[in-house]
C-alpha cells in the first residue's frame, strides 16, 4: 500500500480493522462462541471481513 500513496491514515485504519478482528476472532469465535452476538453484529462482522480481503486482495494484484 505504501508504494501506490496510499494514505498513512488509511493504511492504519486498515491495520486497526485487522488488529480488532483479529481480537474479535481469537477471543469470542474461536475458541467460545458467545450467544452475546445478535445476527446484526454477525453480520457486521462478516461484511467487515469480506471488506477487508477484498480490498488486501485488490492490492496484492
Amino acid at each position: 500500500m505504501k508504494s501506490e500513496n496510499v494514505p498513512k491514515e488509511f493504511i492504519n485504519l486498515v491495520m486497526q480493522h485487522l488488529r480488532i478482528y483479529e481480537i474479535v476472532q481469537n477471543e469470542l469465535f474461536k475458541h467460545d462462541f458467545t450467544k452475546e452476538f445478535r445476527e446484526s453484529e454477525i453480520n457486521y462482522i462478516l461484511n467487515t471481513t469480506y471488506l477487508l480481503m477484498d480490498y488486501i486482495e485488490r492490492k496484492v494484484k
